[in-house]
């Protein structure tokens, strides 16, 4: 195994500041002790001041998501009870908070849980043991692995680590290596102990997944070095280095390319991150955050076009029924000037228009008047006068109403009507006759206004409909 100098993760949430997480292993694959001041940052290839601040994860006790992906094969047998004693080591040397899964297979995947609290997990452990299995089922146990990994509730390190023998029923390396940069670009890496007592080969599907994934591959042979590689494992995990610099102004707004070089020349994998201006709360490749206003914003500007269209619709429909009220009255009053002018007079059926403009309104006293409506005063119900008939004078045709037989008592002469007094039949001078409303003056019962008064915003089309 070589030396490892790696950039796990980049924080760039809080630009100009960064945070790096490190990993720096020896040969042997155990954490390397540097002091803080052994690193040198490099921000497109422009050397930077020293880290303001080197910290241990375990220290900052910021929690991390972890899934156990396990072999219960026959070919585990022999270490098996280190496999689940190491585990939950592992898993009890976590940060408060983190979160752990469990993905158990042989054969097929039998037991599954996605990432949940450490005690859920040591309980399912103990509950595990060997299958029967001939074909084990390596990449569909770690895809299910990465899915459970993938969920946005999780702490933003995520970690698999993976315990099997390498061999499965798809041997190919292209699958491996393509599952480990799949996973790298959901932000998971695939650490594995692989576990080969006499032919190493089959460990190469580890050895290529944990490479292309950035994660660390272990070998062994044996229960001790099993049991070595999970305390390895563990201390990889709680002594990572955690770099905080400050870089300057200028590389905000900007993608960066950052490169960790150890004292003894030894350098990291380059890492790429954009420092978003105002990103509050973001990890490596999140979104920008939104402005505070935004949500309310978009709640009025809905409200105000839901109520927009309600007017517009109301106005329109206003409009289409005041039209119909228009011309249903205007076809009322012709029919009585037709009705007028062949009776020759008013007669008791004057009142029928009336009742039929009240049926067209659902009930009496519902039709509203002309006047309110502004209709012009030439079609307005003016009662004609009668023409005179042919050879008499109105005074005679007056007395021609009277009895023949009538005393004259009063001292008025047949055929001619007293001073002031009306004849029969007519109405006097500025009084409307029986059943006919005055000009201007809506019927008794009659609404004088259309409903559109009620309803404040929508009276302009009555006052355009006026004009």
């Amino acid at each position: 195994m070589r030396p490892t100098l790696r950039i796990d993760r980049i924080d760039v949430s809080k630009p100009p500041t960064v945070r790096i997480y490190l990993t720096q292993l020896d040969r042997s694959g155990k954490v390397l002790a540097r002091k803080p001041g052994g690193y040198r940052l490099l921000a497109n290839s422009l050397p930077q001041p020293e880290a303001s601040r080197v910290e241990r994860f375990i220290d900052r006790q910021e929690p991390l998501a972890l899934t156990l992906v396990l072999q219960t094969a026959p070919s585990m047998s022999p270490v098996f009870k280190e496999v689940i004693a190491g585990s939950g080591r592992l898993i009890d040397g976590l940060p408060r908070g983190s979160m752990v899964g469990l993905v158990a297979y042989a054969e097929v995947v039998n037991k599954e849980l996605k990432p949940t609290s450490i005690s859920t997990v040591k309980k399912a452990l103990g509950q595990l043991g060997i299958k029967e299995a001939i074909e084990m089922q390596l990449p569909d146990a770690v895809r299910d692995a990465a899915e459970g990994l993938g969920s946005r509730r999780l702490p933003a390190q995520r970690r698999m680590l993976v315990v099997s023998d390498g061999i499965t029923a798809d041997i190919k390396l292209r699958t491996f290596s393509k599952l480990g940069r799949r996973t790298k670009e959901r932000g998971i890496a695939i650490h594995s102990i692989g576990f080969a007592p006499l032919e190493p080969r089959p460990l190469r599907t580890l050895h290529a997944m944990s490479r292309r994934s950035g994660g660390t591959f272990r070998a062994t042979s044996n229960g001790a070095q099993l049991k070595a590689a999970f305390d390895a494992f563990r201390d990889e995990l709680r002594q990572q280095r955690v770099l905080t610099y400050k870089l300057p102004k200028l590389f905000i707004g900007k993608v960066v390319d950052f490169q960790i070089y150890a004292g003894d020349g030894v350098g990291s994998n380059i890492v790429q991150a954009e420092l978003v201006k105002w990103a509050v709360g973001q990890e490596l490749g999140g979104k920008r955050s939104r402005r505070w206003y935004t949500s309310p914003l978009v709640v009025v500007l809905l409200i105000g076009s839901v109520l927009m269209l309600l007017t517009a619709l109301s106005v329109v429909f206003w409009r289409i029924r005041l039209k119909r009220v228009l011309e249903h009255q205007r076809k009322l009053v012709r029919m009585e000037n037709v009705s007028e002018s062949s009776d020759g007079g008013y007669d008791d059926d004057v009142g029928d228009d009336d009742e039929a403009g009240e049926e067209f309104y659902g009930g009496k006293g519902l039709a509203p008047s002309l006047t309110s409506f502004g209709l012009p005063k030439g079609e307005a119900a003016v009662p004609s006068t009668p023409a005179p008939a042919a050879g008499l004078t109105p005074a005679a045709q007056t007395g021609a109403a009277l009895a023949p037989d009538a005393p004259d008592s009063a001292g008025v002469s047949a055929g001619v009507a007293p001073a002031g007094v009306a004849p029969a039949g007519v109405a006097p001078a500025g009084v409307a006759p029986a059943g006919v409303a005055p000009a201007g003056v809506a019927p008794a019962g009659v609404l004088v206004s259309p409903p559109l008064l009620s309803l404040p915003l929508l009276s302009l089309p009555l006052l355009l409909q006026r004009a």
